[in-house]
């Protein structure tokens, strides 16, 4: 409950960062930051591996240590870090976006881009120990974190720039503070939690299987984790950064429900692992799964639904003028995310990327080619409409092949 509570925190002040810009920015410098965030961030993802996963593959799997799993994790995530903050500083300058060579904000926003790459290992280090104390506490830090950057937007009213380093920043603060949790209090004894993973016989780090677990889980991360970078420029290209505005503040407000459901999956994941071991019946806990996942989705639209209509009120520029059925069709496409959060745990315990990449790939592939014969003008309702079909058809691919595997 206390980690749920701190989550929808963070979630709320990322999304009152992102509402304030928009209340705050001109449509057009919006839009125009994010579609230059949506690329480093696709960069990122590019070269951000599914650690996470990995620590409990490799425990699960090859019966290494906790902490044995950790360390080759978190020394990967280390080596992408570093290349990734090489490639995005690279894009920047030849893009120009701040002239005159090496500047302090093309050095921030590569480092900060770099830190997409700890995103799992301090994580799952914590959540294999039932420790999600550092969790909560790292999500508080990144809460304050979009706090001072919310006063900050009200102070400075930026250009699209200066937006887009700080709101690259702003994501690097709770991976860090996991790490740095991770590095310094984690290693010390606790009290209340499970005594040290000490039990494996096996201290070989099994480098072949890790190789082909992430390389498996890249094409995932490369398809999946970009979906929304795709989306906005995409819809850049086709409508414009107006428009991009609309479709990414709404977004803002379906993200309380999609980091909910990402709670989920990540508890999924640890039960259909101590539930594999222990011999029990998968289709079931997969099922309570799913029904936790409905629930939270049923739960959380009337308050996604009002804060939009609240948003809409309180700005006076008529770009933000929500009708009913962009409401309606932006809360049904995060209804197949719910839908599949227990198949995606499910597979990724497995380490079965191909079906979920397929399945994504199915989804993005729909969207792009229906966007690109789409005949009339192109909306933010519009665009929704063709983000739900993707997603619907993700989920049932997903599901269809997960059946299908297990049949």
């Amino acid at each position: 409950m206390l980690e749920r509570g701190a989550t929808v925190a963070a979630v709320a002040a990322v999304s009152t960062f992102n509402l304030g810009a928009g209340l705050l920015l001109p449509a057009e410098t919006l839009g125009q930051a994010l579609q230059w965030q949506a690329v480093f961030l696709i960069i990122g993802t590019l070269l951000t591996c599914r650690t996470y996963d990995l620590v409990f593959f490799l425990r699960a799997n090859h019966g290494l240590t906790l902490e044995t799993a950790y360390r080759a994790a978190l020394g990967i995530e280390a080596l992408l870090a570093l290349t990734i903050a090489v490639l995005a500083g690279i894009w920047a300058q030849n893009h120009a976006l701040w002239p005159g060579g090496i500047t302090p904000e093309w050095l921030f926003a590569g480092l900060a881009t770099a830190t997409t790459a700890f995103q799992g290992a301090s994580q799952g280090y914590f959540r294999a120990q039932a420790r999600p104390g550092y969790i909560i506490a790292a999500l508080l830090v990144s809460t304050a974190g979009y706090g001072f950057g919310c006063l900050w937007l009200a102070w400075a009213r930026p250009d699209a720039q200066s937006f887009l380093s700080v709101s690259l920043g702003l994501m690097a603060v709770r991976p860090l503070t996991l790490m740095a949790f991770a590095a310094l209090i984690g290693q010390k004894p606790d009290a209340a939690a499970p005594a040290p993973d000490t039990t494996s016989r096996n201290t070989s780090m099994p480098w072949r299987a890790v190789a082909l677990f992430l390389l498996k889980g890249q094409t995932l991360n490369a398809v999946k984790n970009n979906l929304l970078n795709v989306e906005t420029l995409i819809l850049g290209a086709l409508a414009g950064s107006t428009t991009v505005a609309v479709y990414r503040v709404i977004r803002s407000l379906n993200n309380l429900l999609v980091v909910l459901l990402n709670i989920e999956y990540q508890k999924a994941f640890a039960a259909l692992s101590l539930a594999s071991k222990r011999g029990e019946e998968l289709r079931s806990v997969m099922g309570a799964i799913r029904r936790r996942c409905l629930t939270l989705w049923l739960q959380g639209m009337p308050l996604v639904i009002a804060s939009a209509l609240v948003f809409a009120a309180v700005n006076p520029d008529p770009v933000y003028t929500f009708s009913p059925g962009l409401l309606v069709i932006a809360g049904l496409a995060i209804l197949p995310v719910a839908w599949q959060q227990a198949n995606f745990a499910y597979l990724s315990l497995k380490g079965d990327f191909v079906v979920m990449t397929i399945a994504y790939l199915a989804g993005m592939v729909a969207l792009v080619a229906v966007a690109v014969v789409w005949p009339w003008q192109m909306s933010a309702t519009a665009f929704f409409a063709l983000s739900c079909i993707s997603a619907v058809i993700v989920s049932a691919t997903m599901h269809w092949l997960v059946v299908r595997s297990r049949s």
